[in-house]
């Protein structure tokens, strides 16, 4: 698992990517 928080548009957060 990867805990990456990503700002992708308005407010995406990427937890298991």
């Amino acid at each position: 698992k990867k805990d990456t928080s990503i700002t992708q548009g308005p407010s995406f957060s990427y937890g298991e990517l």
